[in-house]
């Protein structure tokens, strides 16, 4: 789905315009029906409601950086056994694409395309040191199964990965990075860098009071 397109939900024939310049999925914003173009991908998603969590974020909030603006269209999030991740689709640019991990109220930045892990997948454990490419060492902070994914709005290139993988980030200083491990694949991976959140001073969130 390019950028300009205009698609029609199939099962309330409300009107969608693609944003970004390339978008691999778009959930119907009045009644939810996942609408994407048909890849014989054996990964893609089943739709599944979006539960409630404590982010402050929703799509159309902000975000005013020094040197950019870029506003959040879409929303991934993984349920994890023991947490959960929100990973914020959002554009910049027109129609540039950046992901924001968000987990209770620390954030990254992610502009990498998704990447192949050339090491050892051993590796990628809690406390373990995690050699990238590029000489870069990193510690594995934590490892977490997810059991569920979750979409609204659009989202943009993105590996569907089916429940059940494990998901791994590791860090140094501000660098991080989240591996995704399926059984039997490659693992996949995004580089970004942590960034405080009022640094990113986001705007039209969610106030308090329209809480449920």
């Amino acid at each position: 789905m390019k950028r300009g397109d205009v698609h029609s939900c199939p099962s309330c024939n409300t009107l969608h315009t693609v944003t970004l310049i390339e978008s691999s999925l778009i959930v119907c914003k009045s009644c939810g029906t996942y609408i994407h173009e048909a890849t014989g991908d054996e990964n893609t998603p089943e739709q599944s409601k979006m539960p409630d969590d404590w982010t402050f974020l929703k799509i159309g909030s902000t975000c005013e950086l020094p040197q950019q603006t870029f506003h959040l269209v879409g929303r991934c999030r993984l349920q994890l056994r023991n947490d959960y991740k929100n990973f914020w689709c959002a554009e910049y640019g027109r129609g540039k694409c950046l992901w924001i991990a968000e987990s209770f109220g620390s954030f990254s930045i992610f502009l990498s395309a998704w990447e192949k892990f050339a090491g050892d997948p051993a590796q990628l454990r809690a406390g373990a040191s995690v050699k990238m490419s590029n000489e870069l060492k990193l510690i594995g902070e934590y490892v977490e199964k997810c059991e569920g994914i979750s979409f609204a709005g659009e989202i943009g290139a993105w590996n569907f990965f089916t429940p059940g993988f494990f998901v791994v980030q590791a860090s140094a200083t501000t660098k991080t990075s989240f591996f995704f491990l399926e059984p039997k694949k490659n693992v996949s991976f995004l580089s970004g860098e942590k960034i405080l959140a009022e640094r990113l001073n986001f705007k039209n969130t969610i106030e308090w009071n329209e809480w449920k």
